[in-house]
């Protein structure tokens, strides 16, 4: 088939008045399909779906990043201070728009966004594959728009690929903004298009009805619109397509844990060597794997992959602390999610003489951790690839965000007790009598830490002038010898500042080409 190529066709329209040999320029150009040929048959609405998942398992570095690390659960950390200038300034809230994740996460969403707006505006909906083709695609815009919503405020709405003299959009309106989110999430989940879950225990590994109505159900807490929020979260929990997963709570994220009955949103990723995902999403767990030469492992430790860990996220004392209120010293949850020093060394690890770990409260993540068994050697970007799927929504998170929907403006607060009750009880602990909206905060952060939700939480609830206003002005150390120093670095300007660091500002290469783009304040 032949491509027309624009700058080949100026050429001839030069040279025809000289030459006969225009012809020698139309070239067919194999193993190229045409747009114009493309997204006819399913085959290639398959491959358009295949290439939107693919960009959105690999966004979750970015999105782990930069979610987790402005929370107050966790250090930027790394093998030293000033290790990673750009995630120490994500976590003590001294970034601008030149920062690299600030970039990465904006562009990330938008090539979502862009892959999704492909399918949508080529596909015919001929066929039931690309009738799926298209809900899953309505799913994934709005999804990319939710996190562009909540992470910058007022990013442009994208509903189709752009043309080059469209591409300067100005910002969108708030209350716009989160009606279109809304409305391809349940586009998405009336489309009756999508893939169903029959039970808990069915593996489906695409986008389900129940997974856009689960983010609808989020983006109207988001958007306070409780009394929706309520029907569509009630819903998903009354569908019985879900339940708490009841393995041992420490594999909970772990490739054990791949395909359960709570996994909500997750990306699949296959063990096989020859079909890699490269570069950081590929090696999240040793992203936040204890940093490499630090440590030696024996005994019941041996699976631990610190190998070739980062030591990026170490988990703050915080955090440690409002697990022991809550559960006691040895908590089930608690043992489970972080371990204290004294906790590894009986495992057979320790840090080895002379070495201190700066940013580090001597807390370790165990809730994510690098497991030799997880990991495949792929040859190329640091050699390995983690098989682990990755979670972007789970059940508890739905369960707890229905119990918020019911305790504001109106709703039940039997329901609500009742589904913050059942995480509890996962957890080892006893029910609470009535569920406040204290409770469901509370029992928010010790869930799901690490998992990208806190920080939009401390946002929405405006408890993060409160929670992340001192962040980073103090940084602690640790040492081999269990000494913990808690205010070892200092930095005088972190911490967030209300009416700034509520959103990110818009990325200063995009301020540069987009100048109808109104930068957020305070940047």
């Amino acid at each position: 088939m032949k491509k027309t190529i624009l700058i080949l066709g100026l050429i001839s329209a030069v040279l025809l008045p000289f030459t006969s040999c225009e012809h020698l320029l139309d070239v067919e150009q194999h193993g190229v399909t045409a747009m114009t040929d493309f997204y006819k048959t399913d085959s290639d609405a398959e491959q358009a779906v295949a290439n939107l998942y693919y960009r959105w398992t690999t966004a979750h570095v970015h999105y782990s990043y930069v979610l987790n690390l402005m929370s107050d659960d966790m250090y930027a950390a790394d093998a030293r201070r000033g290790g990673n200038a750009a995630i120490e300034e994500l976590s003590e809230f001294t970034f601008d728009g030149s920062n690299m994740w600030v970039l990465n996460i904006y562009q990330t969403l938008y090539e979502v966004n862009y892959r999704a707006n492909v399918i949508l505006d080529n596909i015919e909906p001929d066929s039931p594959v690309k009738k799926r083709a298209i809900a899953e695609a309505h799913f994934f815009r709005g999804w990319a728009h939710f996190y562009l919503a909540a992470l910058f405020g007022t990013p442009p709405i994208v509903d189709h690929v752009l043309t080059a003299s469209e591409y300067t959009q100005p910002n969108s309106d708030k209350a716009e903004l989160w009606g279109f989110i809304q409305n391809e999430f349940a586009t998405a989940a009336n489309s009756g298009d999508l893939a169903e879950k029959s039970g808990p225990n069915d593996k489906v590994m695409r986008v389900t009805k129940t997974a856009a109505q689960a983010m609808l159900g989020k983006a109207y807490v988001f958007d306070q619109k409780w009394a929706e929020a309520r029907t569509v979260l009630d819903e998903v929990i009354n569908s019985g397509k879900y339940a708490l997963y009841t393995g041992p709570y420490e594999n909970l994220l772990l490739f054990q844990g791949e395909h359960s009955c709570e996994n909500v949103l997750e990306a699949n990723i296959i063990e096989d060597k020859n079909n890699r995902i490269g570069g950081w999403p590929a090696c999240m767990e040793l992203v936040f794997g204890w940093r490499a030469q630090n440590f030696h492992i024996d005994g019941d430790a041996t699976d631990l992959h610190t190998s070739i860990g980062y030591g990026i996220g170490h988990p703050m004392r915080g955090l440690y602390d409002a697990f022991v209120e809550m559960e006691g010293a040895n908590g089930y949850r608690l043992t489970n999610s972080l371990k204290n020093y004294d906790q590894i060394k009986a495992m057979g690890c320790y840090i080895l003489p002379g070495v201190t770990l700066e940013q580090h409260d001597g807390i370790f993540l165990w809730k994510i951790r690098a497991q030799y068994r997880s990991f495949t050697y792929g040859g190329v970007y640091y050699g390995y690839q983690s098989h682990n799927n990755r979670r972007y929504m789970r059940y508890a998170e739905v369960l707890l965000l229905a119990a918020e929907a019911h305790l504001q403006a109106g709703g039940d607060a039997t329901k609500a007790t009742t589904y913050l009750n059942e995480v509890r009880a996962r957890a080892q602990l006893a029910p609470v009598a009535s569920a406040t909206m204290d409770d469901v905060k509370k029992e928010k952060r010790l869930e799901l830490h690490h998992e990208g939700v806190r920080f939009l939480d401390l946002v929405r609830w405006g408890d993060a002038p409160t929670a992340l206003g001192n962040k980073g002005q103090a940084v602690g150390v640790f040492s081999a010898d269990g000494t913990w120093i808690p205010d070892y670095f200092s930095n005088p300007n972190g911490g967030f500042k209300t009416g700034k660091n509520e959103v990110l500002p818009f990325p200063t290469l995009e301020m540069t080409v987009n100048k109808n783009l109104v930068q957020n304040p305070g940047y």
